[in-house]
């Protein structure tokens, strides 16, 4: 049974496992080897490049494969607010409202609207960011720079995690 090498063998359990900026795709794979980790999971969007241009650069000159792992929206939303429920005692309402006071910052925008867009466009971190056609469009093009994009209430549909 083949395994995938995310984090030390010490290393607390967690989604966000790379602590690494993704700048470029060299000095990224380079970071892996070094770590040997056969892959690495966003969760923060302080992690991620400040624009789409700058992604879609990226996983291009990537040597490996890439994914992303994505969640049917309210699916996602409810499971992070369940999350920031326990840790902030907030309710539904005061989550979809929360600012950078009670939400840190470097968790970025998850508790709004649009967020894979805004993750996959730089904006990740900006709650009060306006979207626009634009900002859309661009996601797009990063989805399609990956090799493979997820969806985590479908991963049964997805024979490609078969031999994990």
């Amino acid at each position: 049974e083949a395994k995938l090498r995310t984090r030390p063998k010490d290393h607390i359990a967690s989604n966000c496992n790379c602590i690494w900026e993704l700048t470029s795709a060299t000095n990224y794979a380079q970071q892996m080897l070094t770590a040997s980790y056969d892959a690495c999971f966003f969760e923060r969007p302080s992690m991620l490049p400040s624009s789409a241009a700058s992604m879609v650069n990226i996983f291009r000159d990537w040597k490996g494969s890439s994914a992303t792992m994505l969640r049917e929206p309210w699916s996602r939303y409810k499971s992070n607010y369940e999350v920031d429920f326990l840790m902030f005692n907030l309710s539904i309402e005061d989550f979809s409202k929360a600012d950078d006071e009670i939400m840190p910052r470097g968790w970025g925008a998850y508790h709004r609207p649009n967020f894979y867009v805004r993750m996959l466009v730089g904006l990740g971190a900006e709650s009060q960011a306006e979207l626009t056609q634009q900002h859309l469009d661009d996601a797009i093009q990063v989805l399609h720079a990956l090799d493979y994009v997820l969806i985590l209430e479908k991963i049964d549909d997805s024979p490609l995690l078969a031999k994990f």
